[in-house]
């Protein structure tokens, strides 16, 4: 009988760990650092927003939005009796998701510079699009899967011989837990082949190979993924929903087909307003927009130094161009089959943090121009003329690099602030919906002849109430993934039942409930104001809100 090598798991863990690079560490650990301190508010409070107070023992929609791998991990966490919407557990398993993420970023690119590893685990797990994920806890850890395939299926296509069938596989199991993660295999395969077109003189037949191979694998999953739902609506009773493009994206009706000019105006105009303002919520501070503009022309220009150094040939530079050109396509692909811009949200636009990955893939190339010995050089060029060209060269890449990665320090700084801020805002968010609620459950209990075996039927959406404060002060932290107020969140039965344990139905002003106490509520006024709260018959508690 064979020996076992490892004497127990623990020795094992240490001769494993051992063997892991210093960069690998670094990414890992800085990533859990950097996570902590961004999102460590949120992770030891309870802080929903509107969904997330609906799903607190759920995953969401799935199937019918065309979320296959959401349904069958969400069943399966159901039936093992953890599927909640757990800050602590679920925040730490989605920040180690990010970690094991961002070491495989930097296995993908062979990063050698330990600031870099550190900073790129830094941007990926405090990056805003993150911070608003969280506001939907009781999904995020399936949204980290997301991304976790979403990086996995671009390492794994390059790694491996035979890697593009597994790529293939991973990107279409992410695209089926939320289809936006798509963008982050694109944007990496994009980096990937400026990478590899600036660092070799020539492409030979191994690079074009493997640059099939990333593109085969992304194409083939989208062409799956979008095969899936068509056989998906062929099924009887089983209709996709018609939610921002994904009935249309079955169909074949999508918005790219017939707004393509103006949808890739509107993706070039976001993609440059990352420089300029805060159009996606991704650069909320000027100081952001100011930043990462310079670096990212500081990049254009180390790559020119880069392709100048590695002499790459016209075809190389030409497709180096090209590259850059559709970056802004494979970064926002979503602006082309949803079928509103507006549809377009904070929470599914993880795949700008591309931008930094591209600026830190570039200055980590860059370092290795400072590495190279005068016996690499053209041998024409004379010693002092070389020394005096490498000289001024390392100067400028080492401004370049001071630069960068102290521009990068300060936006990762600023994201954990940005983030905390906007825990803090949906704080008092949740704090005030308890405490509205609180006041219309005493209210309701206040009521002559009130019994506590009564059926409470609160009517109607929106409370227009002229007391409610919808916190002006924080205004500057709003965005799309968290309300401002939950007052009038849609969620408000959840709220009154799970937070404030007090059970009652909620109905829509239009809705068949509400028509059949037409008469009581036509002589009844709005919540808050006298007369909205009425017992009728010898059961029931009407609250009218409009």
């Amino acid at each position: 009988m064979q020996k076992l090598q490892y004497k127990d798991p623990w020795n094992l863990i240490v001769e494993k760990y051992k063997k892991v690079d210093g960069g690998q560490k670094i990414t890992f650990f800085s990533s859990l650092f950097w996570g902590l301190l961004a999102h460590i508010y949120m992770m030891t409070n309870k802080l929903p927003n509107h969904d997330d107070l609906w799903d607190i023992n759920g995953y969401g929609m799935s199937s019918s939005l065309g979320r296959w791998t959401l349904a069958r991990v969400g069943n399966l966490a159901k039936a093992m009796h953890i599927c909640f919407s757990l800050p602590w557990i679920n925040g730490l398993f989605s920040i180690l998701l990010i970690a094991i993420s961002a070491c495989m970023v930097i296995s993908l690119f062979k990063i050698n510079n330990k600031g870099i590893c550190m900073l790129i685990g830094g941007l990926m797990v405090t990056f805003p699009a993150w911070t608003f994920t969280f506001f939907f806890m009781f999904t995020a850890p399936y949204y980290a899967m997301a991304l976790f395939l979403s990086v996995a299926c671009v390492w794994i296509t390059d790694r491996f011989k035979h890697g593009w069938i597994a790529g293939l596989i991973f990107m279409v199991m992410s695209v089926g837990i939320y289809q936006s993660y798509i963008a982050v295999g694109s944007i990496l395969v994009v980096i990937f082949f400026i990478k590899l077109l600036i660092e070799n003189n020539k492409l030979q037949k191994i690079h074009w190979i493997k640059a099939l191979k990333m593109i085969i694998m992304l194409a083939g999953a989208m062409m799956l993924y979008i095969s899936s739902l068509k056989v998906y609506e062929m099924i009887p009773e089983h209709d996709l929903e018609e939610y921002k493009g994904i009935s249309d994206m079955a169909s074949g009706n999508g918005s790219m087909l017939f707004e393509l000019p103006g949808r890739l105006e509107i993706i070039y105009s976001y993609f440059f307003s990352l420089f300029t303002s805060n159009k996606i919520e991704m650069t909320s501070y000027r100081l952001v927009n100011i930043l990462l503009a310079v670096m990212f022309a500081v990049t254009i220009f180390l790559m020119i130094i880069l392709i100048k150094k590695n002499d790459c040939s016209p075809v190389n530079m030409v497709l180096t161009a090209i590259c850059v050109i559709v970056m802004p396509i494979c970064t926002l692909p979503l602006y082309l089959v949803v079928s509103e811009v507006a549809d377009v949200y904070s929470l599914m636009l993880y795949s700008v943090v591309g931008v930094y990955i591209f600026v830190l893939v570039i200055a980590d190339m860059s370092v290795g121009i400072l590495r190279t010995s005068d016996s690499d050089t053209d041998k024409s060029i004379s010693a002092n003329t070389h020394k005096n060209t490498y000289k001024k060269t390392g100067h400028v890449i080492r401004i370049s690099m001071w630069f960068t990665q102290t521009a990068c320090f300060v936006i990762i700084l600023l994201y954990v602030y940005y983030a905390n801020a906007q825990y803090l805002a949906a704080d008092l968010s949740i704090k005030e919906a308890e405490s509205y609620y609180t006041t219309m459950i005493t209210s309701i209990k206040m009521q002559e002849g009130y019994r506590d075996d009564m059926h409470v039927v609160i009517v109607g959406s929106t409370i227009t109430d002229e007391s409610v404060y919808e916190n002006e002060k924080m205004s500057f932290f709003a965005n799309s993934a968290r309300p401002e107020s939950l007052v009038n969140a849609y969620s408000r039965q959840r709220l009154m039942e799970d937070y404030l344990g007090f059970k009652n139905e909620c109905v829509y002003a239009t809705g068949e409930t509400a028509q059949k106490y037409a008469t009581e509520l036509a002589s009844m006024a709005c919540y808050p104001d006298s007369g909205s709260i009425k017992i009728v018959g010898d059961d029931v508690v009407l609250v009218r809100l409009e």
